[in-house]
C-alpha cells in the first residue's frame, strides 16, 4: 500500500498569508505617504509666492548715502543737523559703543534715530523711508536710545561751572553787576504724551492735554545743564523743583537759577515780584513805557535775562518733532527720549556755531508760549510761593531780591540823570 505524502500543518499557511498581507499594508502606507506628499506639494506649488514690500530702488542705506553728497540744508529738513555734525556725533557714539552690524552700518543706523527725533514719523513711516521691517527698525532705535541716555547723557547735559556767566559780564550796568551769582535758568515745560488709559487722568495738565512736565535748566549759550522728565503733567512745577533737590540737581552755595514765579523764592532760587509787570509782551504793549518802580525794573531785567529758557525750550521742540507730538511708543522710552535728544541739542550747540543754525528754529521764538504761565503767575496775586523752603531761607531771599533791585533801581536813576 502507497503511503501518501505528509500533510503541512495548517499554521504555517496561515502565517505565511499573514505575512504577506502586512508587507501589502506597508507598501500601501508608504505609496499612500507618498502621493498626500506630491499632492501637498503639488497645492503649494501652485500659491503665488509672497509679494516683498520693501522694494524701493531707493533703500535707507542709499537714501543715508545720497542726502550726505546733497545739499546740506537738505540734510538739516531731515536729521536736523549738519553733515559735518552728523560725522562728529557718529564717531562720539562710536566710541560710547555704537557698532555695524553685519546688513546695517552706523550711518543708517543713526540717521534711523535722527530721522525719528526729526519728523516723529510713526513706524510703518519709518519702515517706509528705510525699507526695513518694523523689528530692524526698533532694534537700532532702541540700541541708539540706550548709548544716548548713559554716559553720552552724563558727558554732554552738566551743570554749570562756578564762573559767572560771559552773557552777564558782557553787559554790564544792566546784567552785571546785579546777577553774577546767576548760573542760569530753569523752567518746566509740557511735552504730550501717550499713557495707559488708567494714568491719563494724572497726566492731564491745566489746559486738558496729556502730557509729561520736564524739569530743565539752561545756560546762556542755549544747551542744556540739567533734565528732569517724567513728572505727570498735572505736576506743579514747584512740586519737580523739590524732587530735583532731594535727588541729584545741585546748585552751589552762594549762587542761584532764574525761575519764574511759579517756583518758590528760596537760596537756590531768584524769582520776580509777584502783582508786578513780568512777561515781555507786556511791556512791547506798554509802547516803550519806562519801569515806574525798583519792582518794575528788576522784572524786566529778569524777564529777559530769563529768556534763554524759553528760546532753548522753542528750538528743541522745533529741532525735533518726536518730542513735541505724541509718540506711539512706551511711556519709559518717551522718557528716554526727552534726555537722550536733549544731550544730541547740546553737542550740536558746540559743534555747531549759533549762526548755522537755520533762522526756522528760531522764527517765532520769543517764548511767548512758555511765558504764558510765569505771566499768570506774577501778575495774581501777592504772596511767595513757600515750596520746601523755610521761613529763614524765603526771608533771606526777599532780601537779596530787595537788595538787587534797589541797587539796580538807584543806578537806572543815576543814568536817567546823566542822560538828561
Amino acid at each position: 500500500m502507497v503511503s501518501s505524502p505528509p500533510k503541512r500543518a495548517s499554521g504555517s499557511r496561515k502565517s505565511s498569508r499573514k505575512h504577506t498581507s502586512r508587507a501589502n499594508g506597508r507598501k500601501a502606507a508608504i505609496l499612500g505617504s507618498a502621493l498626500g506628499v506630491a499632492a501637498v506639494a503639488m497645492v503649494l506649488g501652485q500659491r503665488a509666492a509672497p509679494e516683498p514690500k520693501h522694494t524701493s530702488i531707493l533703500t535707507g542705506e542709499a537714501w543715508v548715502g545720497e542726502l550726505l553728497k546733497g545739499h546740506d540744508s537738505r540734510f538739516q529738513e531731515q536729521l536736523g543737523c549738519t553733515k559735518y555734525v552728523f560725522r562728529r556725533l557718529k564717531r562720539e557714539l562710536e566710541h560710547f559703543g555704537l557698532q555695524p552690524s553685519r546688513y546695517v552700518s552706523l550711518n543708517e543706523k543713526l540717521a534711523i534715530f535722527l530721522h525719528l527725533g526729526r519728523t516723529g514719523h510713526s513706524s510703518r513711516m519709518m519702515q517706509e523711508r528705510f525699507q526695513r521691517s518694523g523689528d530692524t527698525i526698533s532694534k537700532y532705535i532702541y540700541e541708539v536710545l540706550n548709548i544716548c541716555v548713559g554716559e553720552f547723557y552724563t558727558r554732554w547735559v552738566q551743570q554749570p561751572s562756578d564762573a559767572t556767566p560771559t552773557e552777564i559780564l558782557s553787559k554790564s550796568n544792566i546784567y552785571s553787576p546785579y546777577f553774577n551769582d546767576c548760573r542760569g535758568n530753569i523752567d518746566g515745560s509740557h511735552f504730550d504724551e501717550w499713557v495707559l488709559a488708567e494714568k491719563v487722568d494724572s497726566h492731564r495738565d491745566r489746559k486738558g492735554r496729556v502730557s509729561q512736565n520736564v524739569l530743565v535748566a539752561c545756560d546762556f549759550d542755549l544747551k542744556f545743564t540739567y533734565v528732569l522728565p517724567g513728572w505727570e503733567g498735572s505736576a506743579a512745577d514747584g512740586a519737580v523743583w523739590a524732587d530735583a533737590r532731594r535727588t541729584d540737581l545741585f546748585i552751589k552755595p552762594g549762587t542761584y537759577l532764574l525761575a519764574d514765579a511759579g517756583f518758590p523764592l528760596c537760596d537756590a532760587l531768584l524769582t520776580p515780584y509777584r502783582g508786578v509787570r513780568y512777561h515781555l509782551k507786556e511791556w512791547a504793549l506798554g509802547g516803550g513805557q519806562q519801569p515806574r518802580n525798583k519792582e518794575e525794573l528788576f522784572n524786566l531785567r529778569h524777564a529777559r535775562l530769563r529768556n534763554a529758557v524759553e528760546r532753548i525750550l522753542g528750538v528743541f521742540k522745533c529741532r525735533f518733532g518726536l518730542v513735541s507730538g505724541v509718540s506711539e511708543y512706551p511711556e519709559q522710552t518717551q522718557i528716554k527720549f526727552i534726555s537722550a535728544f536733549a544731550a544730541i541739542h547740546n553737542f550740536i550747540c558746540v559743534h555747531e556755531p549759533r549762526d548755522s543754525t537755520p533762522s526756522v528754529y528760531e522764527i517765532g521764538i520769543d517764548g511767548q508760549q512758555h511765558m504764558q504761565a510765569a505771566h499768570r503767575n506774577v501778575s495774581t496775586g501777592g504772596g511767595e510761593l513757600s515750596g520746601p523752603a523755610t521761613t529763614a531761607e524765603q526771608q533771606r531771599a526777599r532780601a537779596r531780591r530787595d537788595g538787587i533791585a534797589q541797587r539796580m533801581w538807584n543806578d537806572y536813576q543815576v543814568y536817567l540823570q546823566t542822560r538828561g
